[in-house]
């Protein structure tokens, strides 16, 4: 489990019964989280014997999963200020007399 990017948690589920091609619901007691950052689960599926060419131990499928999602900060110019402008010096007109 990730907060904020950074791994805080970790586990294992050793004896999941789900058939190939099926679905399942379990209960993973992931402690507190807060809302203050973004959480996120990681999850991987291994083999546990091996199968074929295919070691024990090897990922079959793997997953991540947002418990919580990042909240990107306010784009708001709201403490933007207007730079302060300097005068502008008047141009000069310089003219000659047609001769």
């Amino acid at each position: 489990m990730l907060k904020g990017g950074k791994v805080v948690r970790s586990g294992r589920v050793d004896d999941l019964k789900v058939a190939p091609q099926q679905t399942s619901t379990i209960r993973l007691d992931l402690g507190e989280t807060c809302q203050c950052t973004e959480w996120l689960l990681n999850v991987s599926y291994k083999l546990k014997n091996r199968e074929g060419l295919l070691p024990a131990g090897h990922t079959v499928a793997k997953d991540q999963l947002t418990l919580n999602p990042y909240k990107a900060p306010s784009m708001d110019l709201k403490t933007w200020k207007q730079p302060i402008s300097k005068p502008r010096l008047q141009p000069y007109k310089i003219t000659t007399p047609i001769t």
